[in-house]
């Protein structure tokens, strides 16, 4: 297999990410159900190190922007912390925090802003 515009195609993810995809279906037959595998990087034939970042670097991202990394991490976190048990209310504003990047703490008279922008930034 070669690389060419043809079997390599470039889309924007949901959340402005610019995602590599090689065009090309891979079915799996497992009985009477066939599954078809999720594109990827690897040439079987002559595997490179490049390959195995590709691949590696979709694997993070998409766990990185699965729904439930948010909340699962923002408990996990706040149980670290000392919270043992903390209210759902608390992990919603943490997983919000988590996807859009920022959080603003107010005590009425003043604003103060955490983090980036940036989608799992950790400072907010």
């Amino acid at each position: 297999d070669t690389y060419s515009e043809h079997t390599v195609f470039k889309v924007t993810s949901e959340y402005g990410e610019p995602l590599y995809l090689k065009n090309a279906a891979s079915n799996v037959k497992v009985g009477s159900y066939s599954l078809r595998n999720p594109p990827g990087f690897f040439d079987i034939v002559d595997p490179e190190e490049r390959d195995a970042y590709y691949e590696t670097d979709a694997v993070i991202d998409h766990v990185l922007h699965h729904p439930n990394t948010g909340p699962f991490l923002s408990r996990i976190i706040m149980q670290h912390l000392g919270i043992s048990n903390p209210s759902p209310r608390y992990i919603q504003a943490a997983a919000q925090a988590f996807k859009s990047g920022t959080y603003t703490w107010t005590d009425g008279s003043s604003d103060v802003s955490y983090g980036d922008g940036r989608w799992g930034c950790l400072a907010s």
